[in-house]
């Protein structure tokens, strides 16, 4: 369960940067970035999508849209951080690591995960 969602987790926002047309770089906190997104609404010049932890969970926040977890309830992110890379391409280095929720702390239950990942714009 903790790898399928790191995995999903990874590939979400992944895509959401590859898809972007630039990083929004005034919003870009250790633990959020907001992404200028080619996929406009109709009558908009321009559009965002934020990406973000939110309580144990991951979200995404589209322009116009309420916020979606993007993580299951079975497993609480414990810290992520983008950073953005600095080249002739915009990138973000994303690293993640999430932990199943066990809230017995039952010894074999016990899973944690961390993940590196780097996606940049196309």
């Amino acid at each position: 369960e903790t790898a399928d969602n790191m995995r999903h987790a990874l590939d979400t926002i992944t895509h959401e940067v590859r898809q972007a047309r630039s990083v929004y770089v005034p919003t870009v906190a250790s633990d959020q970035i907001s992404l200028e997104t080619l996929a406009l609404p109709p009558d908009e010049v321009i559009s965002f999508v934020d990406l973000y932890r939110c309580g144990t969970r991951l979200c995404v926040n589209r322009e116009g849209a309420a916020a979606e977890n993007f993580t299951s309830a079975s497993v609480e992110v414990t810290d992520i951080r983008f950073r953005r890379i600095a080249s002739t391409t915009p990138a973000v280095q994303v690293a993640l690591t999430m932990r199943y929720a066990n809230p017995q702390n039952r010894v074999e239950y016990r899973a944690v995960m961390s993940a590196t990942t780097t996606a940049a714009v196309r």
